[in-house]
């Protein structure tokens, strides 16, 4: 949510969606955020006065919507009780700063979409790892929390049995977007042989440094290999993240049918929730 030095003005007006431009010497939003991060901002008057501050989405290419302000200062009075955004007039300098409330990442909210949500995690579950057979030409996905930003190196699976001969695998990572929604694909492998057991790693060209949030990774094949997989047959010792369902199991993990065992970018596909304390365990790497 934070970005090192960076620094823009914008000519909005108003209380809308913040247009942005490049300043001098500064790196700008989109050096640090992709579409759909959300990210610290403060707003400074011309004079370099302080107008307001909060989280903002990055919306598009140099486009900040201000999601949340959190305080304001206008003539004199400071806000930070449900403030509202300020009308702007003039040149607005936009900067990437520590903000009130934002030191841990917020839980994306539940799509609008329906059947485009994504709930969790992974069940953290005090048994032995299992395994769990997939359906060929299906997507699963889990989410994951990154708390602090961490240089990811890469990817990790691991079949427990093979599929037939031939038959190969892919393990991705997935944005989730500000309203819980699955979007653009960040990280996929090329295929990976799932006609072998063992260890299966993506490893990235080049460590890549992820900013705190929701991440959805996933895997997919064109045979039925089965993955080891976290939790158990039963929910001792299991935790849902995010509460649990019908069977007091959490929904813990997606999924979505694929023509070919490629993945969509950004994600597509009607949704199946699943209520399990199994799920493929996908881990991500980091340096």
């Amino acid at each position: 949510m934070l970005g090192y030095g960076v620094k823009e003005t914008t000519a909005t007006t108003g209380t809308g969606t913040l247009t942005l431009t490049a300043a001098t010497n500064f790196p700008r939003f989109s050096n640090v955020f992709i579409d759909g991060d959300l990210c610290c901002y403060s707003l400074l008057s011309a004079a370099g006065e302080p107008l307001e501050c909060g989280i903002g989405t990055y919306t598009a290419t140099n486009t900040l919507a201000r999601t949340l302000p959190l305080v304001t200062y206008v003539s004199g009075t400071y806000n930070n009780n449900s403030p509202t955004a300020v009308t702007l007039a003039g040149t607005t300098t936009v900067i990437c700063t520590g903000v009130p409330q934002s030191g841990y990442p917020f839980i994306p909210g539940i799509g609008s979409a329906a059947g485009q949500k994504i709930y969790g995690g992974q069940n953290i579950s005090l048994n032995a790892d299992t395994s769990i057979a997939i359906v060929a030409l299906k997507i699963y996905v889990f989410a994951i929390q990154l708390n602090a930003a961490r240089p990811i190196t890469g990817i990790q699976a691991r079949l427990s049995v093979a599929a037939a001969a031939g038959k190969i695998m892919r393990i991705g990572l997935y944005r989730v977007g500000t309203d819980g929604v699955l979007g653009k694909l960040l990280q996929t492998s090329g295929d990976i042989a799932a006609d072998t057991t063992g260890v299966k790693t993506y490893t990235f060209a080049t460590p890549v440094t992820y900013p705190p949030g929701w991440y959805g990774v996933a895997m997919i094949s064109d045979g039925a290999p089965t993955p080891n997989a976290r939790g158990s047959t039963s929910n001792t010792g299991a935790i849902g993240w995010l509460g649990g369902g019908a069977t007091n199991n959490s929904i813990n993990y997606i999924t979505t049918t694929a023509a070919t065992a490629v993945f969509p970018d950004p994600f597509s596909g009607a949704i199946t929730n699943v209520e399990s304390v199994t799920s493929p365990a996908i881990f991500l790497i980091t340096a």
